[in-house]
């Protein structure tokens, strides 16, 4: 039986596009969950999980042109 595995390296900011596209729906479905909870505005949520995310926090992703 021949298996194929993913192999996944691990570096920042993120580059493997399967851990990024995984990272923002984590983000885009668990943040409004979690601020309902708190009554913070859903918006204000999305907003400050991409600052802490982006170049100027935690460095994961990188802005690109598109």
């Amino acid at each position: 039986m021949n298996l194929l595995f993913y192999s996944i390296t691990w570096s920042r900011p993120l580059e493997d596009p399967l851990l990024i596209f995984s990272l923002l729906l984590m983000i885009i479905l668990f943040t409004p969950i979690i601020l309902n909870k708190i009554k913070v505005p859903q918006i204000i949520g999305l907003i400050i999980a991409g600052a802490i995310i982006g170049e100027n926090g935690l460095d994961l992703i990188v802005r690109e042109g598109s």
